[in-house]
């Protein structure tokens, strides 16, 4: 009897403060109404009245709800939360207003511990059980984005201040925009004020603690540590590319197509930080970039789609132009960023600037064949111009001329490196022990030596070539972000720009200052093959003279072979553009030179593009301008 009544007694303690949380809310609600502040008086009162009382959020209690204890969705523990985050929000909402600042000093519940029954109820947790009437989180997250975005917005720094204090409340807001189209799936409610409010919160908390000292690398660091994992920035991509798929999918009122910028702009910011340089993206978040593009393209006068767009191509150029690697690059060509951009640019373009920096990187990277073959299996139709040209084709040829005409040239090269065996008469046999040379071009594997056969690939590694290959780090060291195709063809690229330039070369080489010194050094040539020269010559790209800095020695000796017992060797050079040589004679025809060698031999290296480098690769033989044809050194 006595276990009865204190049930009974405790069910109307329960419900009285009950009633007081729902009244609280009715009138907190009634503050906002756009009515005289006369009108409001009433509920001003009543709302200080409970808050004196301290009754309003009393049932957020442990005794009360047992949050040790399993929830079900649709339960009165989840139903107590969803209202005091309701109540919690009005307030925060009506506390903001200059005419109720008495409310900030009566606060109902401290912040941090409206967060810890946040959490209790937050879908990252998965804690609370489906039930046959609510089998989703939707209703329950899109109370707590509601939340967040009062919170988030507010004038004073208290929620900066906790997040800081507390990195779990970062994960509470940032995990609910991460994941929002997992726990917003098949929920019947209209979907576009929820997923607003879930992107304003989350771009709050980012600016709000990227405006203080290394807020913005803390928040980054908090939002990888969440995915965690070996790859958790590329994690984060796929689920953001996941977040405009789900807003492409959904019938997002108009009112709320804002949501895209606000999703753009807070990807562009995270992007843009130090913590993502770098970074290789997958090819569904390029798709994402796309599709963004094109909703932008359907309004292209609304300013929210402009700014869409606009922060869609600081992303873009902050992946491709800041990049240490290739892949990035290949991937927007594959996905077909650069089609769309030919819209953007037409759209929006001004002035002489281009609207992407990223289309005057592809163009320097052109030289890349690997670069080159992607352009021309998205692109190919650009090859050649056409006779009847359509508006937006005449609009491309004119606009993207400079690009036009550099694939066009470096394709005609490819193409012709590929069918005529001219080129590989140019590369010397490193094995300069050899005193009969064969007809084959193999490459090591660090991209760096060639040789005429098996035999002299095999005897070069063994006596020297072992201690310096690089071949663990793939060719030139740079971890497989160019292939030994690449090579070849930046090789021989710069080769042909020699014999394009030949006598001009030698002339400046034989003029230079070094020559009377009593130490004269050797010269070196750097092809820069990321600017061709204009107007455009047939393959010719600018070239400049300097002095050598090595020893004159071939480039630290770092030519390639095979490993001990043959297993540092290639076949003939790993791409389309090798085949034996079958011009060439038996006789070596290789000299010796000593540390300088004379005016008339210097070294060659080609400077290329790869994202925000432009290394310098210097040929593994020299030029000899008075034999015309290279020459190895040992």
């Amino acid at each position: 009897m006595a276990d009865r009544r204190d049930k009974e007694a405790l069910a109307r303690l329960c419900k009285g403060y009950l009633n007081d949380l729902k009244t609280f809310k009715t009138e907190v609600l009634r503050l906002l109404d756009k009515t005289s502040v006369a009108e409001r008086r009433p509920s001003t009162v009543k709302v200080k009245a409970i808050l004196g009382r301290g009754t309003a959020f009393r049932l957020l209690d442990d005794d009360l709800l047992r949050p040790e204890l399993p929830w079900e969705m649709d339960g009165f523990q989840v139903d107590v939360v969803t209202e005091a985050m309701a109540a919690y929000s009005l307030y925060t909402e009506a506390s903001n207003r200059p005419e109720y600042a008495s409310l900030r000093a009566m606060k109902p519940m401290e912040l941090a511990e409206m967060f810890r029954w946040v959490d209790c109820v937050h879908p990252m947790n998965g804690r609370l059980i489906p039930t046959p009437s609510r089998h989703t989180y939707g209703p329950i997250a899109s109370s707590i984005s509601t939340l967040f975005s009062s919170l988030t917005r507010r004038q004073d720094d208290e929620f900066v201040q906790l997040a800081w204090k507390d990195p779990h409340i970062i994960a509470l807001v940032m995990d609910l925009w991460l994941h929002y189209p997992r726990y917003l799936l098949h929920y019947g409610e209209d979907l576009s004020e929820t997923i607003c409010t879930i992107t304003v919160s989350a771009l709050s908390t980012f600016n709000g603690l990227a405006a203080t000292e290394g807020g913005e690398n803390y928040i980054v660091m908090r939002l990888l540590a969440m995915v965690g994992g070996r790859h958790r920035h590329r994690h984060i991509l796929r689920l953001v590319s996941e977040q405009v798929a789900f807003l492409d999918r959904i019938n997002i009122k108009s009112k709320y197509e804002f949501a895209w910028k606000l999703q753009f702009a807070l990807v562009a910011a995270v992007v843009q930080s130090s913590e993502f340089v770098g970074i290789t993206a997958p090819l569904c978040f390029f798709q994402s970039l796309i599709t963004g593009y094109q909703r932008a393209l359907g309004q292209p006068t609304d300013e929210s789609m402009i700014a869409l767009s606009a922060d869609a191509t600081e992303i873009l150029d902050n992946l491709v132009c800041m990049a240490t690697h290739t892949t990035d690059l290949r991937r927007a060509i594959r996905a077909g960023v650069y089609g769309v951009l030919f819209d953007v640019e037409r759209t929006w373009g001004k002035g002489d600037n281009l609207f992407s920096a990223s289309v005057k990187h592809l163009e320097s990277s052109l030289t890349i064949a690997s670069i080159l073959r992607a352009s021309h299996r998205r692109h190919g139709e650009v090859l050649h111009p056409p006779e009847q040209p359509d508006a937006r084709r005449s609009f491309i040829e004119d606009r993207f001329k400079s690009l036009l005409s550099t694939y066009r040239m470096v394709w005609q090269q490819y193409t012709k490196a590929k069918s005529v065996s001219t080129w590989k008469l140019l590369f010397p046999c490193n094995n300069t022990n050899a005193v009969v040379h064969e007809a084959e071009v193999r490459a090591c594997p660090c991209g760096e030596a060639f040789y005429c056969s098996k035999k002299c690939q095999r005897e070069h590694w063994k006596t020297s070539h072992r201690d310096q290959c690089r071949r663990a780090d793939d060719v030139w060291g740079t971890q497989g972000d160019i292939t030994l195709g690449d090579a070849v063809f930046l090789f021989e690229s710069a080769l042909r720009v020699v014999v394009c330039n030949e006598e001009k070369m030698a002339k400046e080489l034989a003029c230079t200052r070094w020559v009377n010194n009593p130490n004269p050094k050797s010269g070196l040539f750097m092809i820069e093959l990321t600017n061709p020269t204009t107007p455009l010559a047939d393959g010719d790209f600018d070239w400049t003279l300097d002095e050598d800095s090595d020893d004159g020695s071939s480039d630290e000796d770092d030519e390639g072979g095979e490993e001990e017992d043959g297993g540092g060797e290639t076949g003939a050079a790993n791409d389309e553009l090798s085949s034996p040589r079958k011009d060439r004679g038996v006789e070596s025809e290789i000299g010796r030179t000593d540390d300088y060698e004379g005016p008339h031999i210097a070294a060659i290296s080609a400077w290329y593009c790869i994202g925000e480098l432009y290394p310098e690769q210097k040929l593994p033989f020299k030029y000899d301008f008075a034999l015309r044809r290279p020459v190895v050194k040992d």
